[in-house]
């Protein structure tokens, strides 16, 4: 199971974030303290960062824990018709040099128009030839359905991943 406690807490949008980096680290330690001691050890600790894209927002690489199993960004790209041709991967490459390994932890339309397509995250990993351990949609489209079928493609681009496992060669 993954475990992605507290995420985004380098953002204010939550009640915990803006935390300041070395309480958020200690707290983080304290959970996984807590969950070895209560014999919980079938856990993956993910930090699923919010990339500084803004100046409010506090460096992720300052919040990455001593012990972390995976270490990722949530990214969103508004939609206006004119979605980017690429998946924001600011601070990426820094929690990459950092972290065992690496995921992409939330990823999708900011606001959904129907122009967002979920095929630019593989198109984004192949060209940067990254290796994410995974990458999760997470969007609001604008009836909250949340579904793959929502996105522009969604259904081809789902089809073309067997079993949800899209091949980034």
């Amino acid at each position: 199971m993954i475990l992605s406690p507290l995420h985004e807490a380098g953002g204010d949008w939550f009640w915990w974030g803006g935390a300041e980096p070395a309480v958020y680290r200690q707290l983080w330690s304290q959970l996984q303290t807590r969950a070895s001691a209560a014999g919980v050890h079938n856990l993956l600790w993910a930090l699923a960062a919010a990339p500084k894209t803004r100046k409010e927002i506090v460096s992720p690489i300052s919040l990455l824990p001593q012990s972390v199993d995976i270490a990722g960004i949530d990214t969103y790209q508004q939609t206006n018709g004119n979605s980017a041709p690429a998946v924001d991967l600011t601070d990426y490459a820094t929690l990459a040099a950092r972290a065992p390994r690496m995921a992409i932890t939330e990823v999708g339309p900011h606001g959904n128009d129907g122009s967002w397509t979920p095929t630019i995250i593989t198109s984004t990993v192949k060209a940067n030839k990254l290796s994410p351990v995974y990458a999760r949609l997470w969007f609001d489209d604008d009836d909250g359905l949340k579904q793959i079928a929502s996105l522009k493609g969604g259904k081809q681009w789902l089809a073309s991943c067997p079993a949800g496992v899209c091949s980034l060669r």
